[in-house]
């Protein structure tokens, strides 16, 4: 009667051996370690005339124990949704593409372990180049021998890039606005952006807003929000994160007033800078804020507190006035 058991147990127990190996890689190759590489600058904003060449160098890193060869090319990139994310492209056509003005000194490199190299190369603008903002990225994408037993192949792991925001000369115009927004201060209209809840229980106070570059140039956009109490004293600055936007995009903000404890209306104003030239733009939005769960059970802790005296003062009373009896 024992032998039958023996034999299951270890059928079960080689089973989830089975299972294990299958599921678990028998050997990890160097080449599945992630090769690390680091650039410098990682952003480069370059100023440019319509015909014109400038040289420029970037730093590669390969912060790997082992070597590497890395391969470097150009590629064009536009703003991709509202959140700073960026796609990257080919096509020349396009109205802000720059790539194919760089001239890459060495497209193929290989790094030993833990060295520093420089890339060098140029830009080129044609003579009729369209002022305002052109946006190229180049990327050092490492690429690694993989064999097997049976063939070999090329295997690619993920790439770092350097992003260049290249203005060229001319007629640049530097213009946009919050959406929605209007220059007396108002926010109106159904695509107001800048916003909160108009009413809240307590703080934090998120606001979220959108600004959108509707000039030919990338701008700088920065700038505060200012609360007021219904008394219009100044409760808080919050300040707005500097960033980047594109032309033909907008871009989506956020700023949080991290007070908690609050109660009655508020006024926020938006006061924002953009680009070279520190233009202004604002907008303005009023909220409520109103712990009526609080304030709901402080009524009824006082009126039990208040019922509860009410009632052990009449007892006493009655009390008092059976001994006068």
């Amino acid at each position: 009667m024992q032998q039958p058991r023996h034999n299951l147990s270890r059928t079960i127990l080689a089973l989830f051996a089975a299972a294990f190996l299958l599921y678990t890689p028998a050997i990890v190759r160097a080449e599945d370690t992630p090769v690390t590489l680091g650039i410098s600058p990682a952003i480069s904003d370059i100023q440019i005339g319509r015909g014109q060449t400038l040289r420029r160098e970037i730093t590669i890193d390969n912060k790997a124990a082992t070597p590497v060869a890395v391969r470097v090319y150009a590629e064009n990139f536009e703003a991709a949704g509202p959140y700073g994310a960026v796609s990257f492209n080919t096509d020349n056509t396009k109205q802000y593409s720059a790539s194919s003005w760089l001239k890459l000194g060495n497209q193929n490199l290989v790094l030993n372990p833990h060295e520093r190299q420089t890339l060098t190369f140029s830009i080129s603008t044609p003579a009729d180049a369209e002022p305002g903002g052109h946006y190229a990225a180049i990327f050092f994408e490492p690429v690694a021998a993989i064999s097997s037993t049976n063939s070999s192949s090329i295997g690619i792991s993920q790439r770092v890039g350097a992003l260049l925001f290249i203005t060229v000369g001319g007629n640049n115009t530097e213009q946009g606005s919050v959406l929605g927004s209007q220059t007396s201060s108002k926010c109106t209209g159904l695509q107001c952006s800048f916003k909160t809840d108009t009413w809240r229980e307590w703080g934090p106070v998120p606001f979220s807003f959108s600004f959108e570059n509707t000039g030919n140039v990338h701008m700088k956009v920065s700038g505060k929000i200012t609360i007021t109490d219904m008394f219009g004293r100044i409760m808080a600055e919050v300040p707005v994160d500097e960033k980047t936007v594109l032309p033909g995009s907008s871009r989506a903000f956020e700023a949080t007033w991290l007070r908690e404890v609050l109660f009655g209306r508020y006024n926020a104003k938006l006061a924002l800078v953009y680009g070279t030239q520190r233009r202004s733009e604002t907008a303005a939005i009023s909220f409520w804020v109103i712990p009526w769960r609080a304030i709901i059970a402080g009524i009824v802790l006082v009126s039990l507190t208040g019922l509860t005296i009410y009632i052990v003062r009449r007892r006493i009373r009655r009390r008092a006035a059976r001994k006068h009896t």
